[in-house]
């Protein structure tokens, strides 16, 4: 009987599988750090959560079709349900949203419509919402748009009867006859990606983290009462986030000179005495995470590891420890032109 380092309940052998540090979604490296202490119940709940979100519905998720390490025809949209999404910057849907998708007729993602209403009114712009996002007639003043005048309807992705049920349940009275947009079968038009980072996110790195520690400084270290609240957060979403998010302030080269394409996992013991990690993928956003909420008691671990996996060589290794420099804040994270 031992325990997982991340329920920390004590189990057989036979109910520890294999955890790798890296999810597989994000390469498989030859030299890839395996765990043994990570029970299949733990394992498989970040599998079907925590590790499919990021792997699907994340900027990072995005980046392994936008590398080449995963082909477009492999993408699997959450569709809808989506938080990754894009912004139309310009076209008949200009402001509205969209999200990722595989594209049968090319090499890119394609970006589908969410199901949304465009408001308009004269010598107006359309203002498009999402349709559980859509305000109540009285609220419209907040959106610079008059309840009290004309108001022109623009409907994608729903159907009309649809749409006219959800306009009435708002408070949108005396709807007249409206038609449904209709797109053409393909269009290019520039778009903005955009990516929320909050707590599946943050949760999926900081299993990360205490996964990368335990792999280089030994799975005790981690099940030591000083990782619990980290420990709790991402196994259980219980407590808050003690992770920062900003751009990745720095970069990777080969001994050539050229630039290095892949990920960076950091530990180090910190002057407070507190471990801190570092996990970046695709080395575009650069997260944070302190491990430890006090001091072990036995005394300050002394740790100080990193590793870079590069997914063209399918390589991992070790590499100097990044200093914490300030990041810059995220806001946009990438644009660009989608069909």
């Amino acid at each position: 009987m031992r325990p997982c380092i991340y329920c920390l309940q004590k189990k057989p052998e036979g109910e520890f599988n294999a955890e790798h540090v890296v999810p597989q979604a994000f390469g498989k490296f030859e030299d890839n750090l395996v765990l043994d202490c990570v029970c299949s119940e733990c394992n498989g709940y970040f599998g079907k959560t925590l590790d499919l979100k990021l792997a699907r519905d994340s900027i990072e998720g995005i980046d392994r079709f936008w590398s080449g390490m995963k082909p477009v025809s492999e993408f699997k949209s959450m569709g809808p349900r989506s938080t990754t999404r894009a912004r139309f910057k310009e076209g008949s849907i200009y402001g509205g949203e969209g999200y990722p998708a595989p594209n049968p007729s090319g090499p890119d993602l394609r970006i589908m419509a969410f199901p949304q209403m465009g408001l308009e009114q004269p010598k107006g712009t359309i203002r498009w919402f999402r349709r559980e996002e859509l305000p109540e007639k009285a609220c419209l003043g907040a959106f610079g748009l008059d309840p009290k005048k004309e108001i022109f309807i623009h409907v994608r992705e729903m159907s009309a009867d649809d749409a006219r049920e959800l306009l009435l349940g708002k408070g949108y009275d005396k709807l007249s006859d409206f038609t449904v947009y209709e797109p053409p079968a393909e269009e290019t038009i520039e778009t903005l990606m955009v990516g929320i980072i909050a707590d599946h996110e943050k949760r999926a790195v900081t299993k990360i983290a205490l996964g990368y520690l335990a792999a280089v400084a030994g799975c005790a270290l981690v099940r030591a009462a000083s990782f619990d609240e980290v420990r709790n957060f991402a196994r259980y979403g219980h407590g808050s986030s003690r992770v920062h998010v900003s751009e990745n302030p720095w970069s990777i080269a080969h001994p050539d000179g050229k630039p290095a394409r892949g990920h960076y996992l950091a530990a180090a013991t910190q002057p407070s005495g507190m471990v801190v990690a570092q996990v970046s993928l695709f080395l575009r956003i650069r997260y944070v995470v302190h491990l430890m909420t006090t001091r072990l008691m036995t005394g300050t671990p002394m740790v100080s590891s990193a590793h870079f996996f590069d997914i063209d060589t399918m390589r991992a290794s070790r590499v100097a420890v990044m200093p914490l420099v300030p990041g810059r804040a995220l806001t946009v994270v990438a644009e660009g032109r989608s069909g």
